[in-house]
């Protein structure tokens, strides 16, 4: 139900928006969680404001966004009309689990992303492939979470997981078994835990696995 304007869509912009918010709400400093999409934008916010985070939490990222998956993800996306087929969203989101989710929940989720516009999800996928799409990761201070599941389907290579550890200067992985690209839908009661925990410690520098 959010405003769709007609541009504004790539990483920085967003960026810039959750910028924007904190100024706006007075907020020096935050622990910024992005999950897939989201992690990305909060790659940027990080190495665009790094004063500004406290922590920061990558679920289901990458090293970069560019990929195969991706790629014929923005392929379909290309071809989208509105109204946007049912079809289609519900093959995009029930993708991306590996455990199952609740009934109730996955069709909350499908009904959500069927408010979206065709011309919105062009330019987002647009936007996530631009030029500006990728930062310089070793511009990242604070102390970093990376959240991965080892059936991800959408950054599946556990060595971009690892080339992501490394890049960030101080980041920590964490894996988890038997789960796909939303280990915050699959396995919420330890994946809050282990939020609050991380939010909770002071700056870590070792892997967990």
């Amino acid at each position: 139900d959010s405003d769709r304007p007609p541009s504004g869509y790539t990483f920085p912009d967003f960026a810039g928006d959750v910028i924007a918010f904190m100024n706006a709400k007075g907020l020096k400093k935050a622990t910024i969680v992005g999950h897939s999409m989201g992690s990305f934008i909060a790659q940027h916010v990080a190495s665009m404001a790094p004063d500004r985070l406290e922590k920061l939490v990558l679920v289901g990222s990458a090293p970069a966004v560019r990929n195969e998956v991706v790629l014929q993800l923005q392929r379909e996306v290309s071809m989208l009309t509105d109204p946007v087929s049912p079809k289609f969203v519900r093959e995009f989101q029930t993708s991306v689990v590996s455990k199952p989710v609740p009934d109730e929940f996955m069709n909350r989720v499908i009904q959500e992303s069927l408010k979206v516009p065709a011309r919105v999800w062009r330019d987002a996928m647009a936007g996530m492939l631009a030029s500006n799409a990728t930062v310089d990761l070793s511009k990242i201070t604070a102390p970093t979470l990376i959240i991965w599941g080892d059936r991800e389907t959408v950054f599946p290579s556990r060595s971009d997981q690892e080339a992501l550890r490394k890049a960030i200067p101080n980041a920590t992985l964490r894996v988890y078994r038997a789960t796909g690209h939303c280990p915050n839908w699959e396995q919420p009661k330890q994946f809050a835990k282990d939020l609050n925990d991380f939010i909770k410690t002071l700056r870590q520098s070792t892997r967990i696995n």
